[in-house]
């Protein structure tokens, strides 16, 4: 995805204008009332209130644990007066409203958080009468297990691989990692031992002899400040077979489990015995290293193909057509849980590689995803007014070309922020990635954790929410 489409800034219209309002339509329709008759509006006494200040004590948590909030307004509160409260972004929970007792300023609530797996930052906002206060609650993760990843996830009898577990953060002792299976054809030892200042530890996985397919499931468990455990699925076959396992399916652009289509989406197929030797091609094909997936008996475009894991593209049908996927490859053959075409199923594609739910999303006319600049990563925060080009699947049919636009409604959220995109097309990137191009608003949160997700509106009326990402603002 290194070409990203050129962006000129359009002059400011009433629909420009309406992009940097909140989600009311209050707002709006005053906004463009005003914008029609040329009269100024001003704030009735029924807009008088509003909010000054959020805080939060302790500023800082360690998971699980809670913080007291005290939201405070500019004068006493009417009967029955409250503020909206929603968390941002992050793992916080906060109640979406919190009433001010009449004839005080002020009132308390509870933020909590649940374990979490990775330390974050949890943006929450007070809002009402289009003021708005926010507040960063910094939260700390425990030590504790992150993952367990075994190399392969099909073996025959008598084969083995190398699994690995992993901390989400160095350990300043040695921690004694449990392990064990739900099947006994499948042998793992009984711990693993990952050393002091280190994130993880190998140990081998040893399939013994089974009569037909099955899956057995290694949990690595640990406790240290608090009980941690994870899980991964190993399917087993017999002998010779070379037996082809399906475990699963996800959306190729955030790995969420799915069971349906989208025109032109891409999904992931997971198991095991697809393929000996991975192939990719930039250009779909619907043969790779052997393997072929068909859908209602069509063969489907590839882009990627290994032992584990088969990505292919889903067709351009109507919505509410029944599907039957299958995967072929010399180990066999295997059903794939998809059941119906939808009209779409939106999804922003996640950078991993470069931190936690990062969102592919670039500054305009750069290479640069929009987060904080990191070493090894080409990297910027996006700056406030300019413009970012957004990739994502799933958001439905398009027509025309040079380039394809999409033909279904789509919004844009930045920082809880309603943004009318300038172009929702077909990316140079490749078949089935759109590109989605819109400014970031000059009012949005700094930091670098700011909420970013889309909407796709069908034509009969659906409004269909995407994956929640991250990116950076300054």
């Amino acid at each position: 995805m290194s070409r990203t489409r050129s962006i000129t800034k359009r002059p400011r219209n009433e629909e420009s204008s309406a992009r940097s309002c909140r989600r009311n339509p209050l707002r709006v329709a005053l906004l463009r009332l005003a914008i029609v008759t040329g009269f100024a509006w001003t704030a009735s006494p029924l807009f008088a209130q509003t909010v000054t200040s959020l805080t939060c004590t302790p500023q800082a948590i360690i998971a699980p644990g809670s913080a007291k909030c005290t939201i405070n307004i500019n004068q006493p509160a009417t009967p029955g007066f409250f503020v909206n409260v929603i968390p941002a972004n992050g793992d916080a929970v906060t109640p979406t409203s919190v009433a001010i007792p009449t004839g005080t300023a002020t009132a308390d609530f509870t933020a909590t958080v649940g374990n979490i797996t990775y330390d974050e930052t949890s943006t929450l906002e007070a809002f009402i009468n289009f003021s708005t206060q926010l507040f960063q609650l910094s939260i700390t993760a425990q030590l504790q297990v992150a993952t367990v990843l075994c190399a392969n996830t099909l073996l025959a009898s008598g084969q083995n691989t190398t699994c690995t577990v992993t901390l989400n953060k160095p350990s300043n002792s040695p921690a004694t990692i449990s392990l064990a299976t739900n099947n006994t054809s499948l042998a793992v030892p009984s711990t693993v031992t990952i050393p002091a200042g280190g994130v993880r530890a190998s140990f081998p996985a040893v399939a013994g002899p089974v009569a037909n397919s099955q899956n057995a499931t290694i949990t690595a468990s640990w406790t240290s400040t608090i009980a941690s455990s994870a899980t991964t699925i190993v399917g087993l076959g017999p002998a010779g077979l070379g037996s082809l396992l399906v475990t699963g399916v996800a959306d190729a652009a955030n790995n969420w489990s799915t069971n349906n289509c989208s025109p032109g989406s891409w999904r992931t197929i997971s198991g095991g015995g697809f393929t000996l030797q991975a192939a990719q091609s930039n250009t779909p094909t619907t043969t790779l290293g052997g393997v072929q997936v068909t859908i209602n008996g069509v063969a489907a475009p590839l882009s990627f193909a290994s032992n584990s894991q088969v990505t292919f593209q889903c067709p351009t049908l109507d919505a509410g057509t029944p599907l039957q996927v299958k995967v072929t490859s010399p180990n066999g053959s295997g059903n794939v849980a998809i059941q119906t075409e939808t009209a779409a199923a939106p999804a922003i594609f996640v950078v991993d590689a470069a931190r936690n739910d990062q969102g592919m999303v670039l500054n305009a006319n750069t290479t640069n995803l929009a987060m904080p600049q990191t070493p090894g990563v080409a990297s910027s925060p996006a700056v406030k007014g300019s413009y970012v080009s957004i990739f994502a699947t799933g958001l439905g049919a398009l027509q025309g070309d040079s380039p394809a636009l999409a033909v279904n409604a789509v919004r844009v959220w930045i920082g809880r922020i309603l943004v009318s995109p300038i172009f929702v097309g077909a990316a140079n990137a490749g078949t089935g990635v759109t590109q989605v191009v819109a400014q970031i608003p000059v009012d949005v949160i700094s930091g670098p954790l700011v909420p970013l997700y889309l909407e796709v509106v069908t034509p009969g009326g659906a409004v269909l929410p995407s994956n929640q990402v991250q990116i950076a603002v300054n």
